[in-house]
């Protein structure tokens, strides 16, 4: 994965953290040329996450599904915006893509497909300035 993609905060997959064969979630805490450093809920030392370290290319995205949309607190695919407005997130050709709620036509829609979670934390940042957060 290039370190480009991503930010702090971003959730992906690691290489390294697995649970009985599954990856799990890590949270990216830290990017340069050479590295990427996160945190796993898997490994605590003394009810302290510590951070791991690893190269980019044993990072890779978490695909986005139905399932992440509701743990993100999609309803019927729309998410609400702070202050006004609404983003809508459709499967289209097996991938997602993102509306604007307010003018739904095809036209509006952005060109670029959304196919991993770290893409739609992203966008949601980049839209409010806030994080996109897991509702728990």
């Amino acid at each position: 994965m290039k370190t480009s993609e991503l930010r702090i905060g971003n959730l992906v997959y690691s290489q390294k953290e697995m649970e009985n064969g599954d990856p799990i979630p890590v949270l990216v805490i830290g990017i340069d040329t050479q590295h990427i450093t996160y945190l796993s809920e898997k490994y605590e030392l003394h009810s302290e996450v510590r951070p791991f370290q690893v190269l980019p290319k044993q990072i890779y995205p978490i695909p986005l599904s139905k399932i992440w949309l509701d743990k993100f607190g999609f309803e019927d695919y729309f998410l609400p915006l702070p202050g006004n407005g609404e983003l809508e997130i459709r499967l289209h050709d097996g991938s997602f893509h993102i509306w604007s709620a307010e003018g739904q036509t095809e036209s509006n829609n952005y060109s670029h497909p959304i196919t991993g979670i770290h893409q739609l934390q992203n966008l949601y940042f980049a839209l409010t300035a806030e994080e996109l957060s897991i509702n728990k």
